[in-house]
C-alpha cells in the first residue's frame, strides 16, 4: 500500500463527510437548502481537483531535471 491510501483518502472521505453534514444540519432560516448545496458542491469539486492535481504537479516538478527523471522512473515502475 502506498502513502496514498493511508493519507489522502481518509482526509477526502471526512472533508467529504464534514461539507455535506453541513447541508443537512444548517437551518433553513439561516442559509437557503439550494444555496448551501451549491456551496458545498463547489466547495468539494474544489478540494477533489486539488487533490487530483496535487501529484501530478509533483511529478512534472520531479521530472524537470535529469536526476530526477530517473527517480520519477523508479517511482512509476514501483507503482
Amino acid at each position: 500500500m502506498n502513502w496514498l491510501t493511508f493519507v489522502v483518502q481518509p482526509l477526502t472521505l471526512l472533508f467529504f463527510l464534514t461539507v455535506f453534514s453541513l447541508v443537512y444540519l444548517m437551518p433553513e432560516s439561516l442559509v437557503p437548502k439550494p444555496k448551501m448545496k451549491k456551496w458545498a458542491l463547489t466547495v468539494s469539486l474544489i478540494f477533489l481537483s486539488w487533490q487530483l492535481l496535487t501529484p501530478l504537479s509533483l511529478l512534472f516538478l520531479l521530472s524537470t531535471t535529469k536526476k530526477r527523471l530517473s527517480f520519477l522512473r523508479a517511482a512509476l515502475v514501483y507503482f
